[in-house]
């Protein structure tokens, strides 16, 4: 959710790339089919239909039951969530920040590690972000009360006027208080 300019994920030309339900070309589609037997496992009371659309869940958010664990949150529902951290980086509000980041909270840099202090302790200056979009968003849900947001995000830091551009990949976790982020990795994007 926070990062500098790096090395971004490449499409192997040699491998064909199919068009998500987001827009984004997928690159390695047996990896996906890998990754959605493994989730077949992991989540045992979800049908076919359900594993093969991303975007399964309820419509209204705040209603998910932590005991529900047939339930995987919607693509939107996880976007929202990622959207109220970046919001709160941009406001410059660490309570906000806090909040959605679980105590155990690991992020991972390009500047090194961070925990939930740190992440909401960066804003002890104000804002760190003047603007902010996310894109290519894909969910992967990981187990009965985890899933993983990945997206591409193009933000802009105060007094600057250079757009970066990074990849995020958010691991939310369900518990009594809702959805959490527990953990989140910057890939800093190629220019």
């Amino acid at each position: 959710m926070f990062g500098a300019p790096g090395s971004a994920h490449r499409t192997r030309p040699d491998r064909p790339s199919v068009q998500s339900d987001v827009g984004a070309a997928r690159p390695f589609p047996s990896l996906r089919l890998q990754l959605r037997g493994i989730a077949r496992k992991l989540l045992p009371n979800l049908g076919r239909d359900q594993l093969l659309d991303p975007r399964h869940g309820l419509a209204d958010f705040g209603q998910m039951s932590h005991s529900d664990t047939s339930v995987t949150p919607t693509l939107d529902q996880l976007l929202t969530l990622e959207t109220t951290v970046w919001q709160a980086l941009a406001d410059g509000n660490a309570q906000a920040d806090r909040a959605l980041l679980l105590p155990d909270f690991l992020g991972v840099y390009p500047s090194g590690f961070s925990d939930r202090d740190g992440h909401a302790g960066q804003m002890a200056n104000g804002p760190t972000i003047a603007a902010f979009s996310l894109h290519d968003a894909r969910l992967l849900p990981v187990g009965a009360d985890h899933a993983m947001l990945s997206y591409r995000a193009r933000y802009r830091r105060p007094d600057s006027r250079t757009q970066e551009e990074m990849y995020v990949s958010s691991l939310w976790q369900r518990g009594p208080e809702g959805w959490r982020n527990l953990f989140s990795q910057d890939t800093p994007a190629e220019r």
